[in-house]
């Protein structure tokens, strides 16, 4: 249900004319046109068109046009402080009128030509009065050239490829930017967005991951050594051996498919909310170890991940020994601490 909150508006009070200026209703077509200029004279050319719906009190600017015989005024011209204008006009009538036997009408048939013309002409009125240029250039004009034109042109177009290849470069390292800043949902994120780059460095590290079946959570990984069932977690505070418990689920399920038993790997990006320099709480608290010891599990945390990523990118031939670490591990992991030989820690600097 889509619940649609109205509230009325006065058009009128769009029109920025003066608080002592008044919009008073009426209605008729007997308008006399007064001055000078390029607006009085299109109103002149076109004055068999013009009706108006309304006339002004105490208008803005001068008069231009008024009811005929009256000093009420249907249209006013002002220049503004900034060299800009408030033009209010009569309202022209361009609609062709049909009698009710002539049958539906074509929406090219509802406006006279004049309508068209009239739009053409208030442009021109408009720019004449703004003092703005309005060049000329036929089609033939392109047949003809000077020396000067050629090389505003050809540098114009050599300006225009650097910007598109500035660009295009600028997109690429956006790019790249991206894919690099998305590897600290290792030690930032949660969910999907961690459990993406979880897989991506267990692929770097050689590994064949599978997704999830619907209704589970867990990361089915073959390595050349072995297999594992992984759980990945983001949470604000340390782990829980409730997720070791819905590990050691997994691993038992796909024990009980394959006749094998996997290695659990529990990898919990811990106190995630806070900057890495204070995060000094236990990942894993002593109270779930021997529940994941007794079970083989190996504890990972999302940062010691990153360590363990970005030195397999310096030296790949370090993703077999990671690998077997992760697989013959039983308890925290080790030798992957050292945050801070990977991750700088910015000044503060005043925005």
């Amino acid at each position: 249900m889509t619940t649609n909150h109205l509230t009325d508006f006065d058009l009128l009070r769009a029109i920025p004319i003066p608080k002592e200026s008044k919009i008073v209703g009426a209605a008729g077509r007997r308008i006399s046109i007064s001055g000078d200029g390029p607006i009085v004279a299109l109103l002149r050319k076109y004055k068999k068109f013009l009706t108006y719906q309304a006339f002004i009190e105490n208008p803005p600017g001068r008069s231009i046009a008024n009811v005929t015989g009256t000093e009420r005024v249907v249209g006013s011209i002002q220049r503004s402080n900034g060299g800009g204008h408030l033009i209010l006009l009569p309202a022209p009538n361009f609609a062709v009128e049909f009698d009710e036997g002539d049958g539906p009408e074509e929406e090219e048939d509802r406006w006279l030509d004049e309508a068209l013309d009239f739009q053409k002409d208030l442009i021109e009125a408009i720019a004449s009065l703004s003092g703005a240029r309005s060049d000329a250039r036929p089609a033939w004009a392109a047949r003809f050239d000077t020396k000067d034109s050629r090389r505003a042109r050809d540098a114009v177009i050599k300006q225009e490829k650097a910007i598109t290849a500035a660009r295009n470069k600028l997109t690429k390292l956006q790019q790249e930017q991206e894919v690099v800043e998305a590897r600290q949902q290792l030690y930032l994120g949660t969910g999907r967005s961690l459990e993406l780059e979880v897989r991506s460095v267990l692929e770097l590290l050689g590994g064949s991951v599978t997704e999830p079946e619907p209704g589970r959570d867990d990361w089915q990984v073959s390595f050349p050594e072995g297999t594992a069932v992984v759980e990945v977690k983001g949470v604000s505070k340390s782990a829980a051996e409730k997720h070791a418990a819905q590990l050691e689920k997994w691993v038992s399920g796909a024990f009980e498919e394959s006749g094998v038993k996997p290695k659990g790997i529990l990898i919990v990006n811990t106190w995630r909310e806070l900057p890495l320099d204070e995060r000094t709480g236990a990942d894993f608290p002593d109270q779930m170890l021997p529940y994941c010891i007794g079970r083989e599990h190996c504890l990972v945390t999302g940062l010691q991940l990153f360590v363990i990523r970005s030195e397999v990118e310096r030296d790949p031939n370090q993703a077999a020994h990671w690998r077997k670490t992760l697989l013959q591990t039983s308890g925290k992991i080790d030798g992957c601490d050292d945050w801070r030989a990977v991750v700088e820690q910015a000044e503060a600097t005043d925005n």
